[in-house]
């Protein structure tokens, strides 16, 4: 079996998903090898506390974010 790697979309409701998420990934007898945020939204007020607050809950390692881009980036000229 492979490691999962959770793709967490950091947005209002996210630490309760990703949790629930992690917490069935682990009944499932699987190894969650890290968690990448994925900004889908533009970060607002409480970004940073999502973050904090999914780093330290998440027990996996934080593997990277992918930053909110305003526009496709292959339709910027």
């Amino acid at each position: 079996q492979l490691p999962v790697i959770l793709v967490v979309g950091v947005k209002l409701g996210c630490i309760n998903h990703a949790m629930l998420t992690a917490q069935a990934i682990q009944h499932a007898g699987l190894t969650l090898a890290g968690w990448v945020a994925n900004d889908v939204t533009p970060p607002g007020k409480r970004h940073a506390e999502y973050m904090t607050t999914l780093t330290r809950m998440i027990p996996a390692p934080l593997l990277g974010e992918i930053p909110w881009l305003a526009e496709n980036p292959e339709n910027a000229a």
